[in-house]
């Protein structure tokens, strides 16, 4: 084997090691999608893998914009493509294309930053950021810190609706066969991690999680299994 690549779902450092060890080969990662071609970026090195970071650019312009429409590529914001591999909008679909191209460039949905160095990091799609009071949390931030728990193999984090916070942050994990840690356990770990206001105000143990047709975990199938 040449190397692994990993798509779709982030790849934590974890399981870029694990892949490593067990493969002895270079583990990258890669960021694509339907409407700009399979690899937009990728990371080019063997390193240590970062949750979330995917690379340079395999060769369209990457732009990082704010809510005002504006450049922020080192604060964060949507991730914005142009190039000749992407495409200029949908078929019989003005309004759809009107939504999601401006002056050439898709909007992704996926929320990122760029380095100087012209890495870019995903840190999920807008849609499914919580809004907790304001704050802006990220899923993918607060499952890569429970999926570091040496006893859990996979997480998915969710919102809920909450009375005084409008959101809040709740979690389901899948603990390891040998030894399955406590709600409290996993709560002060993400406390010795996270922001306060990042921390799972619930948090749900599963045999297992459901997953999409690629494979990632189901966020939304998860959040309906647990509302319940």
């Amino acid at each position: 084997m040449r190397f692994v690549r990993s798509c779709s779902a982030a790849l934590s450092a974890e399981t870029a090691q694990a892949m490593r060890a067990e493969f002895g080969a270079p583990v990258f990662s890669a960021y694509g999608m339907t409407e700009a071609t399979h690899q937009v970026a990728s990371t080019r090195d063997d390193r240590a893998v970062t949750t979330g970071l995917v690379g340079r650019s395999s060769g369209v312009e990457i732009r990082i914009v704010g809510e005002d429409g504006c450049p922020a590529a080192g604060d964060g914001g949507e991730v914005w493509l142009r190039g000749r591999t992407v495409v200029r909008g949908y078929l019989a679909n003005p309004g759809a294309t009107a939504q999601t191209f401006t002056d050439g460039w898709l909007h992704t949905g996926d929320l990122g930053s760029l380095s100087e160095a012209g890495e870019l990091t995903l840190r999920g799609r807008i849609k499914e950021l919580i809004n907790r009071a304001g704050e802006k949390i990220s899923p993918e931030r607060v499952e890569a810190v429970l999926s570091s728990h040496p006893n859990v193999t996979e997480a998915a984090v969710y919102g809920v609706a909450d009375p005084l916070y409008g959101e809040t942050v709740a979690a389901a994990v899948v603990p390891a066969s040998s030894a399955a840690p406590s709600v409290a356990e996993l709560a002060q770990f993400c406390r010795e991690r996270l922001a306060p206001f990042e921390v799972p105000a619930s948090i749900h143990v599963a045999d297992e999680l459901p997953h999409t047709a690629k494979g990632s975990v189901d966020r939304r199938a998860v959040a309906e299994r647990f509302r319940r």
